[in-house]
């Protein structure tokens, strides 16, 4: 509040005001004025700050007409609608000119029912109202096959660039890809725990996938087989930067398929936190059409990691000899890096297999934990990767910022405290001593 009382102020001081604030003002002289006065660009920076905080935006609004409008960019940027929201916000498209164009950012989170209407409802909105719209995120919906969307109806989405599906039910098998196929300027996909219901018996042939080049795109095991066999099929190009697969089952036959088809295109593959990553599966990942990769990067939850894990991952990387610069470890708040055998993982790396690495990132999520955890999760890990630490290539990086840049790589690992001497008082030893008993002293 302090800093919105100072902005007030400064705006009252750049505009002036009538009246006997005004002839005050008038008599300060004009350099002590230009002085305190800042350009409109550092008054733009400023507000910037209170991104995300709507109760601050909402009192900037209310200072003057300019920074109501680079407020509301902020205020109005990313929405977030469910079933009892949508009314509210078609009036205030209607209400206030110009509005939606500051909109770039749109989820819909839906109730579970067949016929919930809020997508529909805002169809509409996405055509006329909404022209700066680039990110489409839609939870909890059941698509219908006869739903205008999942009948490849026209919808604004020629300039949705990121689409998410997240606990997405769709009648049939081909409804995900008939309402997918909608967005034909998509860079980035990412599709979680969508399922399908029934099988359809419709030829993908009717349903042409646009060619798209992909800059990140993620799927989990629960996605449809016929979804798999869809995006693989030729003759539509499709080029992928960053895949990351976020879950994994026993057969990876569609994951296979998949890389066979962007391998040669793929730069940073992005693996779960799953056993099936080992030899003792139905159909293993296969990883070895993946030529052209940079960046590796394993997400490490718990315990599930078989013994031969990621090294057997590891091993195929280092059979397709791609150049490998870069090793992602993301450790979250509870993730049990004890379970994993480091060691192993430390020999794979240090091979001759992976000549242009440069360095093996350990991302961890500090949460809650004290400066001595910290330290000494930090400690484990180099005591675990000696071959790398000797190296200079472990880098430990706090997991809740975001992005690999040097402010946010932490300080070398500090030397292990000695252990301090204990002091034996001398009126406990005395007491200790007539009963005929003796403390111990540790060897330091």
């Amino acid at each position: 509040m302090k800093l919105l009382q100072a902005l007030r102020a400064l705006r009252r001081r750049h505009f002036g005001i009538v009246g006997t604030r005004a002839r005050r003002l008038a008599s300060i002289p004009q350099r002590a004025i230009s002085a305190a006065a800042l350009p409109v660009e550092i008054q733009y920076l400023i507000i910037d700050e209170f991104e995300g905080q709507i109760v601050q935006l909402r009192e900037i609004c209310r200072v003057c007409l300019a920074w109501a409008e680079h407020a509301q960019a902020l205020l109005f940027r990313s929405i977030c609608l469910r079933n009892g929201d949508r009314g509210r916000f078609l009036a205030v498209l209607d209400t206030t000119r110009n509005l939606g164009r500051h909109v770039t950012a749109l989820k819909v989170v839906e109730d579970h029912g067949w016929w919930n209407g809020l997508l529909e409802g805002l169809k509409h909105a996405l055509v006329e109202q909404l022209p700066s719209l680039r990110t489409l995120d839609v939870s909890c919906k059941r698509f219908s096959r006869l739903s205008e969307y999942a009948t490849g109806a026209p919808l604004h989405s020629a300039m949705i660039s990121r689409l998410c599906l997240h606990s997405c039910a769709f009648e049939t098998s081909d409804t995900l890809v008939a309402f997918v196929a909608t967005f034909p300027r998509l860079q980035s996909l990412y599709i979680a725990q969508c399922t399908g219901l029934y099988a359809w018996p419709r030829s993908l042939s009717l349903i042409t996938r646009p060619a798209w080049h992909l800059k990140y795109l993620a799927l989990d095991r629960m996605t449809q087989k016929v979804f798999f066999d869809w995006m693989v099929a030729e003759p539509a190009a499709l080029t992928v930067d960053h895949l990351r697969i976020i879950s994994l089952g026993p057969d990876a036959s569609m994951f296979n398929a998949l890389l066979h088809r962007i391998g040669a295109s793929l730069s940073h593959l992005e693996l779960p936190n799953t056993h099936h990553l080992g030899e003792n599966t139905d159909i293993p990942l296969s990883i070895r059409a993946c030529t052209a990769l940079t960046a590796l990067t394993f997400r490490v939850h718990g315990m599930s990691y078989s013994r031969q894990g990621m090294v057997s991952v590891l091993e195929q990387v280092a059979s397709a000899a791609p150049p490998v610069a870069v090793v992602f470890f993301h450790i979250p708040r509870r993730g049990r890096y004890r379970g994993v055998q480091w060691e192993l993982v430390d020999a794979s790396l240090d091979t001759d297999a992976f000549p242009h690495l440069e360095r093996v990132e350990f991302r961890i999520s500090r949460g809650i934990l004290t400066d001595a955890h910290w330290v000494t999760v930090r400690l484990h890990l180099a005591s675990r990767m000696v071959l790398l630490h000797a190296r200079g290539l472990l880098q430990f990086v706090d997991g809740d910022d975001e992005g690999p840049t040097a402010a946010h790589i932490l300080a070398p690992l500090p030397e292990p405290p000695r252990p301090m001497r204990r002091k034996r008082s001398s009126r406990l030893g005395g007491w200790l001593g007539r009963a005929g008993l003796s403390i111990p002293r540790r060897a330091v």
